[in-house]
């Protein structure tokens, strides 16, 4: 695990300036950038969505109190580190039910850096449906 020593996290909320060829990702290719709007969202009531109704299971895959230590973290670290803006984690919806389409190691970074509101990326069609996890 590289040094967790982090000074600064910076979003770039355009997501049409976002350079995901600096992130390990291949949603740059199926996404349509001109459909999505960043909006801040409370980071516990996004993974509370994501999972069923009282399942705690996010503490397992979000842990407050440690990372998930791999390659992409290591990774995400050096590049927050080097003074990178990082691309917000992507939400859809897939019927009622909430996804990260992209961003979970990020999203799982800000909830060990205990940062409570994040911006995150939803289609522009569908921003009333997550306001309610702001």
């Amino acid at each position: 695990m590289k040094s967790l020593k982090i000074e600064c996290v910076i979003f770039e909320r355009n997501p049409l300036l976002i350079d995901f060829n600096k992130l390990r990702t291949n949603e740059n290719e199926t996404i349509n950038f001109d459909n999505y709007i960043s909006i801040d969202l409370n980071v516990d009531m996004v993974l509370k969505a994501l999972f069923e109704k009282d399942d705690p299971d996010y503490e397992l895959d979000f842990p407050k109190d440690r990372l998930i230590s791999d390659s992409f973290m290591d990774d995400l670290i050096c590049f927050i580190n080097d003074e990178n803006k990082i691309a917000p984690p992507i939400l859809e919806l897939v019927g009622q039910r909430v996804i990260i389409r992209d961003g979970k190691h990020r999203l799982g970074l800000m909830r060990f850096l205990n940062m409570q509101t994040i911006p995150f990326l939803v289609l522009k069609s569908n921003i009333e449906k997550f306001k309610y996890l702001s």
